[in-house]
C-alpha cells in the first residue's frame, strides 16, 4: 500500500504526538514511521536532518501556534478579561483540555534538555513575559505581574504532571479556570 500523501501541517502534527507520548528519546523511527504512514526514505526526505530536525521543526510550530493564539491576544488593547479568555481557549485547544502533554516538558528531559533546553526556554519566557506585560497593563506592579505571570504557567503545567498521574482531565480543566480567575481580578 502506498503511503499517505500528508501535508507538512498533518505531518508535523503526528510527529508532535509522537513526541508527547513518549519524549524525545522515545521517539523510535519505527514510532514516527507508524504514526506518519512513511518509510524511512519517505522521513528522511521530509527531515534531512532526522529526529533532531523533526523536533526542531515541532517546537518552532508550537511557538508559532502560541505567537499567534496567546501572545498576540495578551498584547492586544481592550479588557484584560476578553483577552484572557481566548488565551485560556487557546490553551485548552492545545493541551486537548489537558489530554496531551506539554511538549517543552518532554523536549527537555534527559540529553535531549542540551538540544533543545534553550529553545523551550525562550517559548517559557515569551509565555511568562506576554502575560507579566497585559498585567502590567492592567494595572499590576512589574514585581507583582512577574511573580502572577510565573505562577500561572507553574500552575498549568503542574496540572499537565498530575492529567498524566491521575488519567483526570479535569484537573486541568479546574486550574485553566482558577488560573484565568486570578488573572482576571485584576482591575481593569
Amino acid at each position: 500500500m502506498p503511503a499517505p500523501l500528508l501535508d507538512k501541517e498533518e505531518l508535523l502534527s503526528r510527529v508532535l504526538a509522537v513526541f508527547r507520548a513518549h519524549g524525545y528519546d522515545g521517539a523510535s523511527l519505527a514510532r514516527l514511521q507508524e504514526a506518519t504512514g512513511l518509510g524511512r526514505g519517505s522521513l528522511y526526505h521530509h527531515f534531512p536532518g532526522g529526529k533532531e530536525e523533526m523536533a526542531d521543526l515541532v517546537l518552532a510550530d508550537v511557538a508559532a501556534y502560541f505567537e499567534a493564539e496567546v501572545l498576540a491576544p495578551l498584547a492586544e488593547d481592550g479588557p484584560l478579561s476578553t483577552r484572557l479568555d481566548r488565551v485560556v481557549m487557546a490553551f485548552d485547544q492545545f493541551y486537548e483540555g489537558g489530554a496531551q502533554a506539554c511538549l517543552v516538558d518532554v523536549l527537555t528531559i534527559g540529553d535531549a534538555q542540551r538540544t533543545f533546553g534553550p529553545k523551550a526556554a525562550a517559548l517559557m519566557d515569551a509565555l511568562a513575559g506576554a502575560i507579566k506585560d497585559a498585567l502590567i497593563r492592567a494595572g499590576q506592579p512589574e514585581e507583582v505581574a512577574t511573580g502572577l505571570a510565573e505562577d500561572a504557567l507553574i500552575r498549568l503545567e503542574g496540572a499537565l504532571v498530575l492529567v498524566r498521574a491521575r488519567s483526570d482531565t479535569g484537573v486541568f480543566s479546574r486550574t485553566l479556570k482558577r488560573v484565568a480567575d486570578d488573572l482576571n481580578a485584576v482591575p481593569d
